[in-house]
């Protein structure tokens, strides 16, 4: 039964993705900054320090880490010493993905110590960060236990409890945070982490959750192609796709897309692919290593090793391009033997008739 209606779910969808009255377009899809709703930086300015970090919370609030850090960096640059002013802009770096421009912020801020729960998980940011999972969950649990009620700590807990494998506990963190504020962006990370470990129901579950909350969310329409491929309904799941597509073009649609071309053996459609972002971005790792895959199945080994290489070039720390590399000069070793064996051959049936004169 909940299969069924599931089902139902994603027909009203497709109705809906096709519908003239609420087609998803770019231009109807507010911009995003990790699923939150971006609100421009200009549209209220702080008069003070206080109010600056009011705003900064409306912002948090909004998953608009980049408004917060434009509401407090002014008065920040002013005020260095303003505990409140550099717990709150540590915290906006680190949801923003720049730990770099955090470190020296905690370096001022550990000397006072002050044990708010902020700081507690700017502490456990700054020990994610640098792999330490076990530090980070102790800071992150000691901040619930002053504000167990903050939704954004506890779907950070939920966070670090997923990286250490605790995928159980990790969506129970999930719903308590949902609980407390629904939040697009965690309603797509629990479609995600559902899918990925294979409980279908409850990642369409989440998924009607997720439209729900943000019917205009191209990312619906994503999500839902990746379930119905999962669940092996292909045709479904290539008509969402293109829709996700054609919404937002993004590069992360465009690999799946390309994957799915190559499951299958459609590799000259998936070269398309990956020749067309390569062109709009020659760095892109991910790109070059599905293009490497791809030439891999067609047994181009030469062709295959110049992309891998590539990936190692804009990314020479990644260990699964590396062991690709190593995998294929063996094979390509492995063909210049029989190459040579070949060629011996042929040397020793042209020099026969020679002998038979000689003798």
């Amino acid at each position: 039964m909940l299969m069924k209606n599931y089902q139902l779910f994603l027909s009203i969808i497709l109705l809906v993705a096709i519908s003239c009255k609420t087609e998803f377009r770019k231009d109807r899809i507010p911009e995003r900054l990790q699923g939150g709703v971006v609100l421009k930086s200009n549209e209220l300015e702080a008069d003070d320090p206080d109010h600056a970090i009011q705003l900064a919370r409306i912002s948090f609030s909004k998953g608009n880490y980049n408004a917060a850090i434009d509401h407090l960096l002014p008065f920040y640059e002013e005020n260095q010493e303003d505990f409140q002013l550099a717990n709150h802009l540590a915290y906006a770096y680190f949801n923003n993905e720049r730990p770099e421009l955090a470190a020296p912020i905690m370096e001022e801020l550990d000397k006072d110590a002050v044990q708010t729960p902020m700081y507690l998980a700017n502490k456990a940011f700054q020990s994610w960060y640098s792999d330490n999972l076990p530090a980070a969950l102790s800071f992150i649990t000691y901040a619930l236990n002053i504000d167990p009620n903050h939704p954004g700590y506890r779907a950070m807990s939920g966070d670090i409890k997923l990286a250490l494998g605790d995928t159980t506990e990790a969506l129970k963190d999930y719903q308590k945070s949902l609980d407390m504020k629904m939040q697009q962006s965690l309603l797509d990370k629990m479609v995600m982490n559902a899918y990925g470990i294979r409980e279908f129901d409850l990642a369409f579950y989440y998924l009607r959750k997720s439209y729900e909350n943000d019917p205009q969310a191209e990312k619906v329409l994503y999500h839902a192609a990746l379930l119905h491929y999962a669940i092996d309904q292909k045709d479904t799941a290539n008509y969402l796709i293109d829709k996700a597509i054609d919404a937002n073009n993004t590069e992360q649609y465009q690999i799946t897309r390309a994957e799915w071309l190559r499951d299958d053996r459609r590799y000259t459609d998936a070269l398309e692919v990956t020749d067309e972002l390569i062109q709009n971005d020659s760095t892109s790792v991910a790109a070059w290593m599905l293009k490497g895959r791809i030439l891999s199945d067609q047994y181009r080994y030469y062709s295959a090793r110049d992309a891998f290489e590539k990936v190692v070039e804009y990314d020479s720390s990644n260990t699964i391009a590396l062991q690709e590399l190593e995998k294929l000069e063996k094979k390509i070793a492995y063909l210049r033997i029989q190459k040579q064996r070949e060629e011996n051959r042929r040397l020793i049936e042209e020099l026969k008739p020679i002998e038979r004169i000689n003798q």
